[in-house]
């Protein structure tokens, strides 16, 4: 008998699904949150990042991607080698990984688990490809995303780990781009002052607070880091 209900439960949350995420959008579009409405106003802003941050920010802000940089994985050093090679890499098409088990103990340094999804190259960078089912859909993901990219609205994110290496960050922060963050797992402000520590070990960034809805990564205001570097723009520009 049990096993019939749980059956009946699975069938009725599938058939549920599509329309949950309608119900969701229409929420999200009529009762706006401070990120929607930001996004309503920036739908064509480009957010780069090492890791799944940018896709939950464009969740957030309820728009398009305009950012090759989602859904995947970089390992901590690529990323830095992709930043400063940008405009290289980014018209690059993504290779398969001729053996993806080679890169087990990089992505567990990633704090990552098994791997059972596509392993990527891109030029000499490793990407894992966590969200896509094979090497040909990530690369129309990557194309489409990458002519999309505004160079106005370009921010960077490279969020860390305990066993980054500070040549890595500072590598990073002298990257020519203007828009930079670096989000950490402990504290490094005294050689980073410009660094957002999310002092938590026992969350991932992307978990939600205990006893609370608010994910862990709102901790930092990402709204205000982007409108104040929006708002210079502008004023340089008047």
């Amino acid at each position: 008998m049990q096993k019939l209900q749980n059956s009946i439960l699975k069938i009725i949350k599938k058939c549920l699904k599509p329309q949950a995420k309608k119900i969701l959008r229409f929420f999200k579009n009529f009762l706006p949150s401070d990120y929607v409405k930001f996004g309503k106003k920036h739908r064509d802003i480009s957010i780069i990042s090492n890791n799944c941050i940018a896709t939950y920010l464009y969740k957030d802000l309820n728009i398009k991607y305009s950012s090759p940089t989602i859904n995947l994985q970089f390992t901590q050093g690529d990323f830095v080698k992709f930043c400063k090679n940008f405009d290289y890499y980014i018209h690059l098409k993504i290779r398969e990984h001729p053996t993806p088990s080679s890169t087990l103990e990089e992505f567990k340094k990633l704090g990552g688990d098994n791997i059972n999804f596509p392993v990527g190259i891109l030029g000499d960078l490793t990407i894992f490809l966590q969200h896509y089912k094979s090497i040909e859909d990530a690369n129309i993901s990557w194309t489409k995303r990458s002519e999309r990219i505004n160079r106005s609205k370009l921010f960077f994110i490279y969020m860390v780990r305990d066993q980054t290496e500070d040549a890595f960050i500072l590598n990073f922060l002298n990257t020519g781009f203007e828009n930079k963050l670096v989000i950490t797992n402990s504290d490094r402000r005294g050689k980073f002052p410009q660094s957002f520590p999310l002092f938590n070990k026992e969350l991932e960034w992307f978990e939600k607070i205990p006893l609370s809805k608010r994910p862990y990564y709102k901790q930092f205001d990402f709204l205000k880091w982007m409108n104040r570097a929006l708002s210079l723009k502008k004023s340089e520009k008047g």
